[in-house]
């Protein structure tokens, strides 16, 4: 189709300035210890993204490649991006000893390399360093123009945030992807502990609001009705908090759509995607709205933009099934069959 030859070409034309983070190697012994590098490569995509001119592969594609054997060259194909980050960390005691490289994974080089032995407290400086030289190494001509901005983001936009506030949140955070019932109970606990120290922070709110909604589609709850308008309360703090914050907007949109407040949720999620328009989850879960909403084009054209940006995402069986879901309601029967057998085969 028209939508999924154009799909193919914005694929090729970005793969050139694409990046993906790959999770950071914990070289502690403490398995534990896992937290702190996903979150020192989360923090990092999360960095990557303020860069207009990179395409980021979304957290749950790269995350993928997690232990993986395969070539450099290999993953770079497989996530149609040109350039890896790969990193590891050692925390010992209050001392951190990060590095990190920047590779051109279809060519095999090194495009930029640097070893940290830092106080864990300098932990948000040295992101910055590495995020802005992984910026100018990607594109020289940027080098000037990527530092300036960056250093006024930091300046007068983009406070670190407490050290024990992000201890907290990055625990509670890889709790939050493992989804069993006991992990969820985890990030909870440490989201509670995470507002006291930093209250009102957009992004802890909004993946409080995320557990919510987890606990209800997993049928957990014993009073969905009230974790809805809970994980709908959080969101809107969140937004109140920082209205220029994509997730927040995403969080809400999604936490709506379990109001049946159609028009609305799908209001949130296009300023989600116009605040960033590389969200993987925010146009997939649109185009599901859409595909409700009888806008099956629409529709289509969202879930292959969620597809293009995190091709590899644990959610991609749901983005086909809502493919599926669009073309029943346009009555197309035999299309319909297809998506929803592609994406019970691609459910993990």
């Amino acid at each position: 189709t028209l939508v999924d030859q154009a799909h193919r070409q914005a694929t090729y034309s970005r793969a050139a300035r694409a990046i993906a983070v790959l999770p950071f190697v914990n070289q502690n012994d403490d398995p534990d210890q896992e937290y702190f590098s996903d979150g020192l490569a989360e923090d990092i995509i999360f960095k990557l993204t303020r860069s207009r001119w990179l395409f980021v592969i979304a957290r749950n594609s790269s995350f993928v490649w997690r232990k993986s054997t395969e070539s450099l060259a290999g993953i770079c194909r497989a996530l149609d991006c040109s350039f890896l980050v790969t990193g590891t960390v050692r925390r010992s005691g209050n001392t951190l000893r990060i590095s990190a490289e920047l590779t051109d994974g279809l060519r095999n080089q090194t495009l930029w390399a640097q070893r940290f032995e830092v106080p864990v407290d300098d932990l948000f400086k040295i992101q910055d360093r590495i995020t802005s030289s992984i910026v100018s190494a990607v594109e020289p001509v940027y080098l000037r123009q990527q530092e300036q901005v960056t250093s006024q983001n930091l300046a007068n936009n983009i406070q670190a945030p407490n050290m024990q506030y992000w201890d907290y949140l990055m625990r509670a955070r890889w709790h939050f992807w493992r989804a069993s019932r006991k992990h969820i109970d985890s990030a909870q606990q440490l989201l509670v502990k995470a507002l006291v120290v930093q209250p009102d922070d957009a992004t802890a709110l909004s993946l409080f609001s995320f557990t919510y909604m987890a606990r209800v589609w997993a049928g957990w709850s014993d009073n969905p009705k009230d974790e809805i308008i809970e994980a709908n309360r959080l969101a809107l703090r969140a937004i109140r908090s920082d209205d220029s914050d994509a997730n927040a907007h995403f969080t809400l949109g999604t936490a709506l759509s379990f109001t049946g407040n159609l028009g609305q949720a799908i209001a949130e999620l296009e300023h989600a995607l116009t605040l960033y328009p590389q969200f993987a989850a925010a146009a997939g879960e649109l185009g599901r709205l859409l595909a409700f909403a009888g806008r099956t084009d629409e529709a289509a054209e969202y879930i292959l933009q969620a597809i293009d940006a995190s091709p590899h995402d644990p959610h991609l069986s749901l983005w086909v099934r809502s493919r599926a879901i669009a073309c029943f309601v346009d009555e197309q029967y035999p299309q319909a069959l297809a998506y929803a057998q592609q994406a019970t085969a691609k459910r993990a």
